[in-house]
């Protein structure tokens, strides 16, 4: 909370400042409009939701899975089905266990 003494203090504080002119940089009102534009852009970016992938891309990924995967691709169609396959032999331990409880 301030109170007059604090006023006061500030008054002769800056009273007996220096201002150096290399220290204080004039920004034109075409600069201060940019730096506001991306200010807003940032915050914009921080408070949008990820992006959903659309309808058109989700059928371009359905035709791949069923078309030949590249030949620069690591992952085979065979290393794909043994993971699958092993996560759903754990999965189904799992519920055995569950069950058994």
């Amino acid at each position: 909370m301030r109170d007059m003494i604090d006023e006061r203090n500030d008054r002769e504080r800056s009273s007996r400042s220096i201002v150096k002119g290399y220290n204080v940089h004039y920004m034109t009102p075409e600069e201060l409009a940019e730096r506001e534009r991306q200010k807003m852009q940032k915050e914009e970016q921080k408070a949008a939701p990820a992006p959903v992938l659309e309808p058109e891309k989700a059928q371009e990924t359905e035709t791949l899975e069923g078309e030949e995967q590249d030949s620069s691709d690591p992952v085979t169609q065979e290393q794909i089905a043994k993971i699958l396959g092993e996560r759903e032999e754990q999965y189904n331990q799992m519920l055995d266990e569950i069950k058994q409880q």
